[in-house]
């Protein structure tokens, strides 16, 4: 009787082996194999059903598998979000609606704007008046970072203020994924006075402020919750500049996303409240590819096609920095 049947592995170890012993193959065996240990310790393919994305092979099948990045045109339609929001300070109360689209999208870039009306509530610094917002956008990504950069302009038929705005989201080492917001805006227009003491020849000034950045950098602490530290700081040509900071905060429930922000400074107490409403693929953050580079499964879709969060307030200020008309000077006749 022969030898009993060997394991697979030891016939295959024995095959690649049993040759003339100088590197050449002989007639129908196969030349020595370097990697032959390495390989035997490798798993081999079997069926998985123990996880999303695994198939029969045990190979990961996610359109957003790493180093791949997720598609930026799957998850919303042409409208992206209408929003509500009240921005307020001591000097000012704004109150705005507005709604934003993507007219152009594409797997790793995508257009977007946002349009709304709002209302200057000025509480005696100027008259009360009626404006708009607008936001051009395009967002981007590189890898797993992602970019926002676009065009803003707020105005009223008084005042006006327009900039540039950009935001990143990316990952830095131990820190996790680290989030920039900026917004750089310049007002314009003619300043207004107001005679309010006509025989001691003094008018109050109304300004609006000649640069007003601001600036916010945070984090996702979770899938739905980001949040960070926030600043700003506003030239003015004739009153004192101003600065301030404090916090904001962007919450994610489901279609809604409500975003805060609460600074104290020079400025004074001031702040903003929004809610928005998404459409499309916006219900959850399931709904969208995800990103696996980030710790927290971070809806970077979401992120990347939406403008910048920012106040749109135009900050005024007053002064009594006006020259009032000319006196009257009495003719004596003689």
């Amino acid at each position: 009787m022969g030898p009993g049947p060997v394991s697979p592995e030891s016939a295959v170890f024995n095959y690649y082996n049993n040759n003339s012993g100088d590197g050449q193959a002989g007639p129908g065996r196969l030349p020595p194999d370097p990697f032959g240990p390495q390989r035997f310790n490798m798993p081999l393919p079997a069926r998985n059903d123990d996880f999303a994305g695994g198939n029969e092979r045990n190979i990961d099948t996610r359109p957003d598998a790493r180093g791949i990045g997720p598609r930026l045109d799957t998850s919303y339609t042409f409208f992206r979000e209408a929003e509500v929001g009240y921005y307020g300070s001591e000097h000012q109360h704004v109150m705005a609606g507005a709604l934003s689209f993507l007219p152009i999208q594409t797997p790793c870039w995508v257009v977007g704007t946002r349009l709304g009306a709002a209302f200057n509530g000025n509480t005696g610094v100027a008259d009360d008046l009626l404006g708009a917002t607008t936001d051009l956008f395009w967002g981007t990504r590189f890898g797993h970072t992602y970019f926002k950069v676009g065009y803003f302009c707020d105005w009223t038929s008084d005042f006006r203020k327009q900039g540039v705005e950009s935001s990143i989201l990316t990952k830095l080492g131990p820190l996790g994924n680290v989030t920039f917001d900026g917004a750089f805006g310049f007002g314009e227009g003619q300043d207004i006075f107001n005679s309010q003491v006509p025989l001691l020849n003094l008018n109050r000034r109304t300004e609006i402020a000649r640069q007003d950045f601001q600036v916010r950098v945070g984090k996702f602490l979770s899938p739905y919750f980001q949040t960070g530290l926030s600043g700003g700081w506003a030239n003015f040509a004739t009153v004192e500049n101003e600065f301030s900071g404090g916090l904001f905060a962007n919450w994610f429930i489901g279609r809604t996303t409500i975003s805060a922000d609460l600074t104290g400074g020079t400025s004074g107490l001031r702040g903003y409240l929004v809610m928005g409403f998404n459409w499309g693929g916006g219900a959850n953050i399931d709904s969208h590819p995800i990103d696996p580079y980030f710790d927290n499964p971070i809806d970077t879709t979401s992120w990347v096609t939406r403008a910048t969060r920012r106040d749109i307030t135009m900050k005024l200020r007053e002064s009594d920095t006006g020259v009032g008309p000319p006196q009257i000077v009495p003719v004596i006749l003689k």
